[in-house]
């Protein structure tokens, strides 16, 4: 069975598996077609979801729509679940740049995918903060949420001063 044949009943069996990554595998089939050696590893791991940052920033701003035109505000666990990402994996994408997802995209490219998460949490931060000025209800929700996405923290400043006092005992 020749390289041909073996594509073809490739071509059968990826139908059902996902179409990008059934492509990279084709590819990398036919780059061995053509005279390579081995098949090259680009990276390990989960592949990214988005082939580029303006493919994810497109759901954002639909999600971000989507909100204003019903009056909620934009969560991160609903922008990721939107995005069919865990929270984790958004908060990833805007983290943990050198991971190997990324590891066959250019550092412009890299930069752009953890821009655009930036922008997109800083933009839920702003509405988050919104709230809790201008919403008459409860803020006890949107203070936890503001503390455990976004790094805020009840703060007290505390100043210490050591004292030195000199006690001499005479018999």
């Amino acid at each position: 069975m020749g390289v041909k044949e073996i594509l073809e009943e490739i071509n059968k069996v990826v139908e059902n598996l996902n179409y990008k990554n059934s492509i990279n595998f084709i590819e990398e089939l036919e780059r061995l077609e053509e005279g390579g050696d081995k098949m090259s590893k680009k990276y390990t791991g989960r592949p990214r979801k988005y082939e580029t940052p303006e493919q994810m920033q497109e759901i954002i701003n639909e999600y971000f729509n989507e909100c204003l035109e019903e009056g909620k505000y934009p969560t991160v666990s609903m922008l990721a679940y939107r995005l069919d990402l865990t929270r984790q994996d958004l908060l990833r994408y805007e983290g943990e740049i050198e991971a190997e997802r990324f590891k066959n995209c250019s550092d412009e490219m890299r930069e752009s995918f953890r821009y655009t998460v930036k922008k997109a949490k800083q933009y839920i931060e702003g509405q988050y903060e919104d709230r809790l000025i201008n919403d008459g209800r409860s803020p006890i929700g949107t203070i936890f949420t503001l503390k455990n996405n976004y790094n805020w923290v009840d703060k007290q400043e505390i100043e210490q001063t050591n004292k030195t006092i000199e006690i001499t005992l005479e018999d």
